[in-house]
C-alpha cells in the first residue's frame, strides 16, 4: 500500500494539478478566442463568396485568386486550431494516462487512519505491558540480590515475555483479521449500495417519466374540470337567478293575497256583526246592499259562502306557495352543499397539481444543464458540418441543407469509389489474363528447353563421325518453333556426322539458343513475380475499397435515416431549389438504378459485419480454441493445413494410402518370411529326430 501511495504521490506531483489547471484555463481561453475568430472569418468568407457569385465571369476570373487565398488561409487556421487542440488533449492525456484514481487512495487512507487509531490503542497496551515488564524486571533484579533463585525467575520472565509477545501477536492478528473482515464487509456494502442506488436512479427515471405523463394528464383534466365547473356554475347561477325571481314574484303574490284576505275578513266581520243584531236586521241588509251593491237581499248568504270558499282556496294556494318556497330553499341548500363539496375537491386537486408542479419545477432545476448540452450539441454540429447556425428560425433549414449537401458529397464519393473499383476489377482481369498467357508461354518454353536438353544429350552421346553438309538458318533472336527445332535435330541425328567443324558450329548454335531461352525464362519469371506483386497489391486495394464502401454504405444508411425524418419538411422548401436539384437527382437515380446489385452486395456485407451472431460465433470459436490442450491445438492446426487446399488434401490422402499399402506389404512380407523360416526349419527338425 505504501508503494502505491508513493507512486500516486509522485505521479500527482509530476502532474502538478495547479499548473495544469492554469494551462487548461489558458488553452480554453485560446480555444474560445480561436472559435470567435473562426466565426468572424467564416462570415467574411461567406460574404466574399456571395459577392463573388454576384460578379460577372470576367470579374470572377480576376477575384478568384483572392478568394482562393482566403479559403487557403481559413484551411490553415483550421489546421492550426486542430493541431493546438490535439496537442492540448495529448498533453493532458499523457499527464493523466498513468494517474491513479485518488478517490480509492483517499478512502483507503481513511481506512488506514481508522486502523492506525486501533493500532495506537494496541501500542499503548504494549507500552503498558512493557512498563509492567520493566517493573517486573526491576523487581526481579532486586530479588536477584536477595534470593538465589535468579535463574528460575529469569526463566519465568522469559516465559512471561514470550507469552506477552504471543498475546500481542495474537491480538494484532485478530485485529488485522477483524479489520480485513470489516473492510471486506464495507466493500460489499458499498457495492450493494452502488447497485441499490443505480436501481433507485433507474426507478426515479421511470417515475419521472410517469410523473411527467401524469402531470400532462392532470393539467388536461384540470383544464377540462375548470371548463366544466365554470359551465356548471354559470348554469346554476342562472337557475338561482330564475328561482330568486320566482321567489320574489311568489312573495309579492302572497303579500297581495294576504291583503285581500284581510280586506275580505274585515268585510265578513262587518257582515256577521250586522247579522247578529236582530232588531236592525233590515236596516243592516240595506247597508250591506249599499256597501256591496248587490241587487237582491236573498243572495247575501250565497255570496258569503263564495267569499269563504275563495278565502279557503287562497289560503290553500298560499300554503302551497310556502311549501314550494321551502322546497326551493332545500334544493338550493343541497345544491350549495354539492357545489361546496365539488369546489373543495377541485381545490384539493389544484393543491395536489400545484405540489406536483412544484416537484416538477424542482426536478427541472436539477436538469438545468439543458442549455449547456444544447450549446455542446451546436458546437458538435458546427464541427461536423463546418458551418454555424445564425438564427433559431433557420436552424432546421440549415441543418437539412447541410445534411443534403453531405449526402450529395458522400454519393459522389461513392460513385467515384465504384468507378475506381470497376477500373481495378478490369485491371485485375487483365493482369490475370496476362498471368495465364505468361504461364502458358512458360510451360511451352519449359517443354522446348527439356526437348533441347534431351537432343543435346543425344548429340553429345553420338560417336564422332562425318556430318553431311547441312546449313541451319537462324531466323531471329526470338523463340524458335517446336516443329522446326525438332525437325532440324531429327535430321542431325539421322543423317550422321560429317565434320567436327559442323558439329562444333551446331553445338555453339544450340548453346546460344539455350542461353537465350534461359534469359527469356528469367525475364518471364521476373514478369510473373511483378504480376504476382501487382495482383497482391490489387487484392489489398480491392479489400480496402470494400471496407471503404462498407463504411460509405453505413454513412448513407445513417443519412437516409435523417432524410426519412426531414423529408416532409424538405418537400415544402420551395419550387426553385427543387428545380435546381432535379437534374442532379435524375442523374443519381439513373446511376442508382444501374448500381442496385452493387448496393445490395454491400448491404449484405454491411449486415454481415454488423451481425452479432458472427461475432458471437467467432468469440465462441476463440474460447473453445483457448480451452484446448497443446496436443489438440497442434492436431487442429495440422488438419487445417492439410484441409486448406485441394492439393494438400490430395497429398494427405495419397500419403495415408501409401502408408497403409506399405504397412500391408510389410505385414505380408513378414508373414511370407515367417512361413519360409518354418518351412526351412521343419525338415531340419525331422532329420534331427531321425538322427536321434
Amino acid at each position: 500500500m505504501e508503494d502505491s501511495y508513493q507512486t500516486a504521490i509522485k505521479i500527482w506531483e509530476q502532474i502538478n494539478l495547479v499548473e495544469l489547471q492554469k494551462t487548461l484555463d489558458e488553452q480554453g481561453i485560446k480555444i474560445i478566442n480561436n472559435q470567435k475568430e473562426s466565426l468572424a472569418s467564416r462570415k467574411q468568407l461567406a460574404e466574399q463568396t456571395r459577392d463573388f457569385k454576384r460578379l460577372s465571369n470576367d470579374e470572377k476570373l480576376i477575384k478568384f485568386k483572392t478568394l482562393l487565398k482566403a479559403y487557403q488561409n481559413e484551411i490553415d487556421n483550421i489546421t492550426k486550431r486542430s493541431k493546438v487542440s490535439e496537442t492540448a488533449f495529448l498533453n493532458v492525456y499523457k499527464l493523466l494516462l498513468e494517474a491513479p484514481d485518488p478517490s480509492a487512495l483517499i478512502s483507503s487512507f481513511l481506512e488506514q487512519n481508522s486502523k492506525k487509531e486501533d493500532y495506537e490503542v494496541i501500542k499503548k497496551e504494549n507500552e503498558n505491558l512493557k512498563n509492567e515488564l520493566k517493573n517486573v524486571n526491576n523487581e526481579f533484579s532486586d530479588y536477584k540480590i536477595k534470593n538465589s533463585n535468579v535463574s528460575v525467575l529469569k526463566q519465568q520472565v522469559m516465559l512471561y515475555e514470550t507469552k506477552i509477545d504471543e498475546l500481542v501477536n495474537e491480538k494484532v492478528i485478530e485485529k488485522e483479521s477483524e479489520m480485513k473482515n470489516i473492510i471486506d464487509e464495507k466493500i460489499m456494502l458499498f457495492k450493494e449500495r452502488e447497485h441499490f442506488l443505480q436501481r433507485q436512479v433507474n426507478q426515479l427515471k421511470d417515475q419521472l417519466m410517469a410523473l411527467q405523463d401524469n402531470h400532462d394528464n392532470t393539467q388536461a383534466k384540470i383544464i377540462d374540470h375548470s371548463q366544466k365547473y365554470e359551465e356548471e356554475v354559470a348554469g346554476k347561477l342562472a337557475e338561482l337567478e330564475i328561482i330568486t325571481n320566482d321567489l320574489e314574484n311568489a312573495n309579492m303574490n302572497v303579500a297581495k293575497l294576504q291583503q285581500e284576505n284581510e280586506n275580505l275578513r274585515q268585510q265578513l266581520n262587518k257582515i256577521l256583526n250586522e247579522i247578529s243584531d236582530d232588531t236592525s236586521f233590515k236596516s243592516k241588509e240595506k247597508a250591506i246592499n249599499d256597501n256591496f251593491s248587490f241587487a237582491n237581499a236573498g243572495n247575501s248568504e250565497e255570496e258569503l259562502i263564495n267569499l269563504r270558499k275563495k278565502c279557503q282556496t287562497q289560503d290553500e294556494e298560499i300554503n302551497q306557495l310556502i311549501k314550494s318556497v321551502e322546497r326551493q330553499k332545500n334544493i338550493t341548500s343541497k345544491n350549495e352543499l354539492i357545489f361546496n363539496s365539488k369546489i373543495s375537491d377541485l381545490d384539493a386537486r389544484l393543491s395536489e397539481a400545484n405540489e406536483t408542479i412544484s416537484k416538477y419545477k424542482a426536478k427541472l432545476e436539477t436538469y438545468s444543464d439543458y442549455k449547456k448540452i444544447k450549446e455542446e450539441l451546436e458546437v458538435l454540429k458546427s464541427i461536423e458540418f463546418s458551418t454555424t447556425v445564425e438564427s433559431n428560425n433557420t436552424q432546421e433549414e440549415n441543418l437539412e441543407k447541410l445534411i443534403m449537401a453531405k449526402n450529395k458529397k458522400l454519393q459522389a464519393e461513392l460513385t467515384e469509389k465504384k468507378i475506381e473499383v470497376e477500373q481495378l476489377n478490369t485491371s485485375l482481369t487483365q493482369t490475370t489474363k496476362n498471368l495465364e498467357n505468361s504461364n502458358i508461354k512458360i510451360k511451352e518454353q519449359e517443354n522446348l528447353i527439356s526437348k533441347l536438353e534431351e537432343d543435346l544429350l543425344k548429340v553429345n552421346t553420338l560417336q564422332p563421325s562425318k556430318y553431311k553438309n547441312q546449313t541451319i538458318q537462324e531466323k531471329n533472336n526470338s523463340i524458335v518453333n517446336n516443329d522446326e527445332i525438332g525437325a532440324a535435330l531429327i535430321n542431325q541425328t539421322t543423317e550422321g556426322p560429317n565434320d567436327e567443324n559442323n558439329s562444333d558450329s551446331i553445338i555453339a548454335i544450340l548453346t546460344s539458343q539455350r542461353n537465350r531461352y534461359r534469359q527469356r525464362n528469367q525475364e518471364l519469371e521476373q514478369q510473373i513475380r511483378s504480376i504476382n506483386d501487382k495482383g497482391k497489391d490489387v487484392e489489398l486495394e480491392v479489400q480496402s475499397l470494400k471496407n471503404d464502401n462498407i463504411k460509405l454504405y453505413e454513412k448513407i444508411r445513417y443519412l437516409q435515416s435523417f432524410n426519412k425524418t426531414s423529408s416532409y419538411n424538405i418537400a415544402d422548401r420551395g419550387y426553385n431549389r427543387n428545380k435546381k436539384d432535379q437534374s442532379y437527382s435524375v442523374d443519381m437515380q439513373s446511376h442508382s438504378y444501374n448500381d442496385n446489385d452493387i448496393s445490395e452486395k454491400y448491404k449484405m456485407m454491411y449486415e454481415d459485419s454488423i451481425n452479432p451472431f458472427n461475432e458471437f460465433r467467432g468469440r465462441e470459436e476463440n474460447r473453445k480454441y483457448r480451452s484446448l490442450n497443446t496436443v489438440e491445438k497442434v492436431t487442429l492446426n495440422i488438419t487445417k493445413i492439410f484441409m486448406a487446399n485441394k492439393y494438400s488434401r490430395i497429398f494427405f490422402l495419397a500419403y495415408i494410402l501409401g502408408l497403409h499399402l506399405l504397412v500391408f506389404i510389410v505385414i505380408f512380407r513378414s508373414i511370407d518370411l515367417s512361413e519360409i523360416e518354418t518351412q526351412s526349419s521343419s525338415p531340419f527338425d525331422v532329420k534331427s529326430n531321425k538322427l536321434y
